[in-house]
């Protein structure tokens, strides 16, 4: 290990943020493999999953990642790591469900709700873990 690196896995904020960072580049290599099949087949039957992974996986992991290394004392509560889980089990569910659905299978309708579901309370604790970190609970 070189010595940068050290600092880097010293704090649960900069963990966190590792993570995110790292799932944001798997959302981004999926989208652009999807991206290119599309542009390459002329099939964009998948262009919901498409959007939705690079929005919410690549960028928004991207941002939370960005957010959880400049307040890393956000990532110190369970509100920060319980964001985290949500939103990513949110987001497959969410992905799953278009996929499903966009091919005519009308029973994922509940796989699709629940993964927006899960999305929605993930983006209400990030709401409150960034107004806890910045100083602004009351």
């Amino acid at each position: 290990m070189t010595p940068s690196r050290v600092p880097d896995q010293a704090t649960p904020g900069n963990r966190l943020a590792a993570r995110f960072l790292r799932i944001s580049a798997i959302w981004l290599f999926v989208g652009v493999l999807l991206g290119t099949y599309m542009g390459v087949t002329h099939d964009h039957v998948d262009k919901q999953i498409h959007v939705h992974g690079n929005l919410l996986g690549w960028a928004s992991c991207a941002l939370f990642a960005a957010f959880h290394r400049l307040w890393p004392s956000a990532s110190e509560s369970m509100a920060g790591r319980l964001h985290f889980w949500l939103h990513n089990i949110g987001l497959l569910s969410l992905v799953a469900g278009l996929a499903l659905v966009a091919r005519g299978n009308a029973t994922a309708a509940p796989l699709l709700g629940a993964g927006s579901l899960l999305l929605v309370a993930a983006c209400a604790v990030f709401l409150d873990v960034v107004w806890r970190a910045t100083g602004h609970a009351n």
